[in-house]
């Protein structure tokens, strides 16, 4: 957000009858903006659960391992989002240096797209080959199937330095599998620390492999935290709760203006 976006976000929301923030965390920054608090209404993303979630059956490696070249019993965890700086992307690699030095054979995948920020993503794949990662780290681009990918990953990584609300978390948590993230913006409104996945402070590579390594170590409470995620989308998180919580504010705010007349 740069100034001039900042400004032009002002007067916009001087003018509406109301502003819709999507997390607590993005109230509360709009709030901090200006923005006056009983205008902002808070309506969580809503996301597609989908009915197939896990691991395949029989320990068949899906299309995305084989294209890889990944064995169906080597531990895959998957970075998914745009390639820049607010990402967190560099801690993600120095946390892949500290697993494999710990003797640990495990891939990482970087899923996403190239950002406005040219040359970041090749500033990343540097930095990959730098801390002789090569191998070990797969920077695919942009995919049109990350849900089936998903269905061969163990872990998403979200290590994101600032954030709104995360489809990203929530599209894992929805697919059945445990989070590592970091405590920033809205990541606290949906991981719920040991609970549905992990939480750790941001730019800390270190705290970020040690998690990466308690999942990994204890596969059993990995699946339980995709359990309780998937649930917790289920009840909280559906397109369905999203368009009813929308509809409902529509219908007040017309009815409020209505009365006004």
């Amino acid at each position: 957000m740069t100034p001039t976006k900042i400004r032009a976000l002002k007067i916009t929301c001087a003018l509406a009858d109301c502003v819709i923030a999507n997390s607590a965390a993005g109230r509360d920054w709009l709030v901090a903006q200006g923005v006056k608090p009983h205008k902002v209404e808070v309506i969580r993303n809503g996301v597609h659960v989908p009915a197939q979630t896990g691991k395949r059956e029989g320990g068949e490696g899906g299309r995305f391992r084989r294209e890889f070249g990944i064995a169906t019993d080597t531990p895959l965890c998957a970075c998914i989002g745009r390639a820049v700086s607010g990402k967190g992307i560099d801690f993600y690699l120095r946390a892949a240096r500290i697993l494999a030095d710990q003797g640990r054979n495990v891939r990482f995948l970087m899923i996403g797209a190239v950002s406005v920020e040219q040359d970041y993503k090749s500033e990343m794949e540097t930095l990959a080959r730098d801390l002789n990662l090569n191998g070990r780290v797969i920077f695919t681009g942009q995919r049109q199937d990350v849900s089936d990918i998903l269905r061969d990953v163990d872990i998403v990584v979200h290590p994101s330095l600032t954030e709104g609300l995360s489809n990203v978390i929530l599209e894992a948590m929805a697919a059945g599998l445990p989070v590592v993230a970091t405590r920033v913006g809205g990541n606290p409104e949906l991981v719920q620390d040991g609970r549905t996945g992990l939480l750790i402070p941001p730019k800390d590579e270190a705290a970020l492999a040690s998690a990466i390594a308690c999942l990994l170590d204890d596969p059993q409470t990995a699946r339980k935290f995709g359990e309780a995620g998937r649930e917790r989308i289920i009840q909280e998180f559906s397109i369905s709760r999203l368009l009813s919580q929308t509809e409902e504010l529509y219908l007040r705010l017309r009815t409020l203006r209505q009365e006004s007349l």
